[in-house]
C-alpha cells in the first residue's frame, strides 16, 4: 500500500499496483534533459549483496520514490503498465536520461541479481571527477 506523502515525503512504493501510476507518470516526462534521478541501496550492495530500495526522484514533479525492492523482489522491476513500460525498461533505456551518483555497485546488483544492464545513465560522480581533472578538455560533458 502506497503510504500518502506530507509535503516534500517520498512515497513508499511496496506493491505492484502502487508501481503502476509511477509507471505512468514516468513514461510521459520528455527525454531531452534528464528528469529521472535514483539510488539503490542495499546490503553489500553488488552480485553478492541484495538491492533493498531503489529512490527515484522525478524533477519536474518534484516528487520522490521509494521502492521497496526487498518487499516486491522480481516484480518491483518485471511489472508493467499499460504501455508496457516497467521499472526494468526504464533502467535498459538508452533514450530515457537518468542521473545516478556512482552507479558502480548498483549497476553490479541489477545487473548480477535481476539481468538488468542500465544503459542512459549520467554519472555524476564521473562528471564531476572529469571536469575538476580535464577542465579544459571536457567542456561538452
Amino acid at each position: 500500500m502506497a503510504t500518502a506523502p506530507a509535503h516534500g515525503s517520498p512515497t513508499i512504493i511496496d506493491s505492484e499496483a502502487d508501481l503502476l501510476p509511477l509507471l505512468d507518470s514516468v513514461s510521459n516526462l520528455p527525454v531531452d534533459h534528464p528528469l529521472l534521478y535514483l539510488d539503490l541501496e542495499g546490503i553489500n550492495l553488488g552480485r553478492h549483496g541484495s538491492i533493498s530500495i531503489l529512490s527515484l526522484h522525478i524533477a519536474s514533479t518534484k516528487t520522490t520514490f521509494l521502492i521497496d525492492i526487498h518487499s516486491l523482489g522480481r516484480a518491483a522491476f518485471a511489472t508493467a503498465n499499460n504501455s508496457g513500460i516497467s521499472m526494468k525498461s526504464i533502467l535498459e533505456s538508452s533514450i530515457v536520461p537518468k542521473v545516478v551518483f556512482d552507479i558502480r555497485n548498483g549497476s553490479d546488483a541489477l545487473f548480477s541479481l535481476f539481468q538488468i544492464p542500465v544503459d542512459g545513465i549520467k554519472d555524476l560522480q564521473l562528471m564531476e571527477l572529469a571536469h575538476r581533472k580535464h577542465r579544459s578538455y571536457l567542456s561538452d560533458l
